[in-house]
């Protein structure tokens, strides 16, 4: 029995080829190469490559419409990529300083932003509305983390997390400062 693709709902199976499962989902090769397509790179050196990466992947299939499953599970992709990196910590913080640091220079005001999904967005009501802001607000932490560090910052205080509804995003603004250890 062939299978249908969750992307194009055309026929998935074909005689030359069967089709990709991600997880849930069942997807055709042409959709498959498109989602391959969108991604620079298939190898990461660093946290920043994948999240970047990651960054034009979800756009890439949020604004192509892949459904929320294809979503969820390229999501699950890259938080494994990103596991190994993840031991260099990020620091933000909602207050003005970190116990055992002191703020040697201020840089200024950076923000990240996320989208959330909309199809987890569009009614309160529905399972897994708490986990599609989580993850944007995550997505958009790490954004404004790659901002401060651009400026030279290797963290962040005073972060601030603003859900934009009529947007469905996620905003986290801070100030970019460096810190080091105290003696």
């Amino acid at each position: 029995m062939a299978r249908i693709c969750s992307v194009c709902h055309k026929k998935a199976d074909t005689i030359t080829q069967t089709a990709n499962t991600v997880g849930k989902a069942v997807i055709c090769w042409d959709c498959y190469n498109k989602i391959r397509d969108f991604s620079l790179k298939s190898s990461f050196e660093s946290l920043e490559d994948i999240e970047n990466n990651e960054e034009i992947v979800m756009t890439e299939l949020q604004e192509n419409r892949f459904p929320p499953e294809v979503i969820h599970e390229y999501q699950k992709y890259y938080e494994e990529k990103k596991y190994p990196f993840q031991k260099e910590e990020r620091m933000i913080t909602t207050t003005s300083s970190f116990d055992g640091y002191w703020i040697r220079e201020y840089l200024g005001l950076v923000s990240g932003e996320a989208e959330i999904n909309k199809s987890l967005f569009s009614s309160l009501e529905k399972p897994g509305h708490a986990f599609g802001i989580n993850e944007a607000q995550d997505r958009a932490a790490s954004a404004a983390m790659r901002e401060a560090r651009r400026k030279g910052a290797n963290a962040i205080v005073g972060a601030r997390t603003d859900v934009v509804t009529d947007l469905a995003c996620v905003l986290v603004t801070g100030t970019a400062v460096i810190v080091e250890e105290e003696n």
